[in-house]
């Protein structure tokens, strides 16, 4: 468990670092789409 208690975020495990970024670039992915979609409905709803 601790083998490198100096750089533990460098490299503990791929796989699962991996995963948590994944799912962080896709929950940021999808709250920027659904902003932007709002935006646009409103806009859309607005103007026309």
């Amino acid at each position: 468990m601790n083998d490198m208690p100096v750089t533990p975020s460098e490299n503990p495990a791929p796989s699962n670092n991996r995963n948590v970024i994944i799912a962080v670039v896709a929950i940021v992915v999808l709250c920027c789409c659904c902003v932007l979609a709002s935006g646009v409905g409103y806009y859309v709803w607005n103007n026309f």
